[in-house]
């Protein structure tokens, strides 16, 4: 089942690691929260996911 990325978020911490997306799942309405790689985190912000940023973004 596929979900709409407005049914996800995703949330990039202090480093790479701390980076995790959520959403409910469709079938029981838990709340499922999985580590996000770099090909994840590209793929989710490149599909509109809305994005958190734990810690401000320097620069």
């Amino acid at each position: 089942m596929e979900l709409p990325a407005e049914e996800f978020r995703l949330t990039l911490g202090r480093t790479p690691a701390q980076a995790h997306y959520s959403f409910g799942c469709p079938r029981c309405g838990a709340a499922v929260r999985k580590p996000a790689g770099e090909k994840i985190v590209e793929a989710l912000t490149g599909a509109g996911v809305r994005t958190m940023r734990l810690v401000p973004v320097e620069g």
